[in-house]
């Protein structure tokens, strides 16, 4: 199962987590909570909030490009997850200026806030170890593994008939957002 990965999406949402922080967060805790949110929010909606795709790696699972751009802050769209998040300094990232949150549904915001309000200020070690625990998490060993989402579906309870009807719904938007990505004109090439 498939979801278009939306920068700006992922980035509004770091930054409600980071606006609530009120400050400095751990690298590891960010991930680790966008991940949470994006795994509640497709239990709940059949949808995630980022729309990126689900990585099982030693420390628990993660959200595949969140990581990168964490990773590879010069690589961010400056419109998308540079305009909100700074890139990390020693463990930790910030606001990079006023938060905006206009991308997300007040659902998203709800899931955000609530996995904040639970589990924001746990220290990193215990929230690795929590997301190790869910269902879904298999030990890649030193690699990374892909979590496909129908798997947290299942586990959370959702006939396998509907995964299946949400599986090609899914790919569908997946395979139209991408042509419409790469049908769009450069911002040079627009007179």
């Amino acid at each position: 199962m498939r979801f278009f990965f939306d920068e700006r999406r992922a980035a509004q949402a770091a930054a409600r987590l980071l606006h609530r922080h009120g400050g400095p967060m751990p690298c590891g805790t960010l991930i680790k909570l966008l991940y949470l949110a994006d795994r509640e929010a497709l239990i709940e909606t059949c949808t995630p909030i980022t729309g990126d795709r689900f990585v099982a790696m030693p420390h628990g699972p993660v959200l595949g490009g969140v990581l990168d751009l964490i990773e590879n802050p010069d690589a961010a769209d400056h419109e998308g997850w540079g305009r909100y998040v700074s890139p990390p300094r020693g463990n930790a990232v910030t606001l990079t200026g006023p938060p905006e949150f206009e991308t997300l549904a007040p659902c998203d915001e709800r899931i955000l806030d609530s996995l904040y309000d639970q589990l924001g200020r746990m220290e990193w070690e215990s929230l690795a170890e929590y997301t190790r625990n869910l269902p879904e998490w298999t030990d890649p060993g030193s690699d990374c593994v892909l979590i496909d989402p129908a798997d947290i579906l299942l586990n959370a309870g959702i006939p396998e008939a509907e995964v299946i009807e949400l599986d090609a719904e899914a790919e569908a938007v997946y395979l139209f957002r991408t042509s419409l990505e790469a049908n769009r004109m450069p911002q040079e090439a627009v007179p």
